[in-house]
């Protein structure tokens, strides 16, 4: 066996022998969707628009989803121009009682353009 080996092997014995199990266990990474992944799982979400079709009215559409396709804002799909308008989302969740304590992140993710 070569020494660097060797040496891998004596330090995973030492960390394994005299390190609690919780200091050597990954942190575990837990994923919660508050949309759906695709559009046979779509959630509502509250929504509006702040320009073109329907500007300013509340209501819900199913996140993942096109707003231009709920006949929102500005369809412009193969013309010039870019609209303007903004798409405002809300929507409202409980954490888990046992994420208590725990660091947790909101992750946010857009589709590439």
């Amino acid at each position: 066996m070569g020494l660097n080996r060797c040496f891998r092997a004596l330090v995973a014995a030492y960390l394994l022998a005299f390190l609690p199990a919780a200091v050597l266990a990954a942190p575990q990474t837990e994923r919660v969707y508050l949309s759906g992944k695709g559009p046979k799982d779509a959630v509502a979400w509250e929504f509006s628009v702040t320009g073109g079709r329907r500007a300013g009215e509340q209501t819900t559409i199913p996140v993942p989803s096109m707003w231009e396709q709920h006949g929102f804002g500005t369809y412009n799909y193969g013309n010039e121009g870019e609209a303007r308008e903004h798409g405002h989302y809300k929507r409202r969740f409980s954490a888990p009682a046992d994420w208590k304590g725990k660091r947790v992140r909101l992750v946010f993710t857009f589709p590439a353009k």
